[in-house]
């Protein structure tokens, strides 16, 4: 590993004490030390467990789909290499932009040890992600639609101007997945109309900047169709994994009901107004390239969850337990999985055809 790589890495692992620090510190003074030692003395701890099991079992449903896909080519292997890959993944997207695919590329690799060839892995990962593109689309307009009377009273139209444009980057991403086998010219022109304009208002000053950002969008989207174009996944395949994911989705959005709950917080009536409010936050923070979302998740919760519960401290503690939940804990259970090896089953494990290794082809074509 370079130098430079080192450092970034340092960096990045760095973010997790300084969050921590910084909830600290924010809980302690907006809450004070009585009033945090109260809470959790009063907490109903049956719940806490009920949202670390619900948020649990999301994970296994994150892992079902990619265990579901990776059946299709690869017939016999142990559910705990999935389980091993996927940790490991999350605990990279937490700590990374989604930007830089580190989590794929994670079970891309771990695959590839496992006997599957990197064309292969790649597949996998592409359907899965489409799949979790489509649940956190789909699903939560769904909840919205379901509870829009009752969140049109109550949230700004900030807010909905943020919810609409970061649903309109999912829905966006989901369609040009969908279409870009049959529409990769139009997909070319429309990004290369962008790149000219964003030129011609001077925001890309140099032309040599948009030279390359036009060859670059080019060149990912020709990348893209031939993928999607060579996917051999049927449709019952796809519909079963986008299922699975919003079995996923349920359960990380039902976090906040069980929070509240633990907390005291009378929820009669209001556990899919809960999910769908979590969905809305869930969504803005996705379209944005920040590590687990620190910061526009917290703030989102605070602005959206405030006028539903009615009380900011209540919303301070259920804004505590979900970063405890959904980003420390996995983050927690992805670095026990740094300190174990890649299993790769010596060899009991189905090799499939054409399979060689990452590693292998590196050490081929540097000779």
């Amino acid at each position: 590993m370079a130098n430079g790589q080192r450092r970034k890495l340092a960096f990045r692992i760095l973010i997790i004490p300084l969050t921590l620090i910084a909830f600290a510190l924010y809980m302690y003074f907006s809450e004070g030390i009585t009033t945090i030692g109260t809470v959790f003395r009063t907490l109903n701890y049956k719940y806490v467990l009920c949202a670390f099991g619900v948020f649990t079992l999301g994970l296994l449903c994150e892992q079902a789909s990619v265990a579901f896909m990776r059946h299709h080519y690869q017939k016999r292997f142990p559910f705990w290499y999935v389980t091993h890959s996927t940790l490991l993944a999350d605990f990279w997207e937490l700590i990374t932009p989604g930007t830089f695919a580190f989590g794929p590329i994670t079970q891309v690799q771990c695959m590839n040890k496992q006997g599957i060839p990197p064309s292969k892995g790649a597949a996998v990962m592409l359907v899965n992600q489409s799949c979790s593109m489509i649940s956190i689309t789909v699903f939560p307009l769904f909840l919205v639609f379901m509870n829009i009377s009752y969140l049109s009273e109550r949230m700004n139209w900030i807010l909905w101007v943020f919810f609409a444009l970061a649903m309109s980057v999912n829905l966006a991403t989901v369609f040009i997945y969908m279409f870009v086998p049959r529409q990769d010219k139009f997909f070319i022109k429309v990004g290369s109309g962008i790149i000219r304009f964003l030129h011609k208002i001077h925001i890309i000053r140099k032309e040599e900047r948009r030279d390359v950002l036009l060859k670059k969008t080019e060149d990912q989207v020709t990348k893209l169709k031939s993928n999607m174009v060579n996917l051999d996944y049927k449709a019952y395949e796809w519909i079963i994994s986008i299922l699975i994911m919003i079995g996923y989705r349920i359960c990380i959005y039902s976090v906040h009901y069980f929070s509240a709950l633990a907390l005291g917080i009378d929820c009669t009536g209001k556990f899919f107004v809960l999910m769908a409010a979590q969905a809305i936050v869930n969504n803005i923070s996705s379209a944005l390239p920040i590590p687990g979302g620190l910061g526009i998740t917290d703030m989102a919760i605070l602005l959206i969850f405030n006028p539903i519960i009615g009380n900011v401290s209540s919303v301070n503690f259920m804004m505590l337990f979900y970063r405890i939940i959904t980003y420390y804990y996995p983050l927690l259970l992805g670095a026990i999985m740094l300190f174990f090896k890649i299993p790769t089953g010596g060899g009991k494990l189905e090799r499939l055809d054409g399979y060689t290794e990452i590693g292998d082809q590196n050490e081929k074509t540097q000779h």
